[in-house]
């Protein structure tokens, strides 16, 4: 193994663009996680009762990340990331109450800005599997729209 220039600690989004960003530069770099996987917080996990993929939910993308998208199209992944025309998401709190965060017609940034998760639903606690939740609190992917 060669003699590292660079030692990069942790294998989060920071972690990896920055070492992706030296060794285009000619740095030789080693990147060392204490996961065995990459990403950070930037993950999912396997639900040990259900066995479902549950997406950890401390992660989103928006349009202005531009070193983001950057760091995507030089790793090659820019094709798996999609962009909604207007954000919406439906999110549980812990006391089981659904709430919607929605952007606004307004321009950007502002749309996000100044808007409050509002409550769209009384609090159930029918289950506390996840399988039990609305599918946009268990993946990103989810194309569910926030009830009216």
């Amino acid at each position: 193994m060669f003699p590292p220039d660079v030692v990069v600690v942790g294998a989060g989004f920071a972690g990896l663009s920055a070492a992706v960003r030296l060794a285009s530069r000619g740095a030789r770099v080693v990147v060392v996680e204490e996961r065995r996987r990459l990403g950070g917080r930037a993950t999912s996990f396997q639900d040990a009762v259900t066995g479902e993929l549950v997406d950890n939910g401390q992660h989103a993308i928006f349009g202005c990340y531009h070193a983001t998208f950057e760091f995507l199209r030089t790793i090659g992944a820019l094709d798996d990331v999609r962009l909604e025309d207007r954000l919406e998401i439906e999110i549980v709190d812990r006391a089981g109450v659904n709430s919607c965060l929605r952007s606004t017609s307004l321009p950007p940034p502002l749309r996000v800005a100044v808007l409050p998760a509002v409550p769209t639903r009384p609090p159930t606690r029918t289950s506390s599997t996840w399988s039990s939740r609305p599918p946009a609190t268990r993946r990103s992917t989810s194309s569910r729209r926030c009830a009216p």
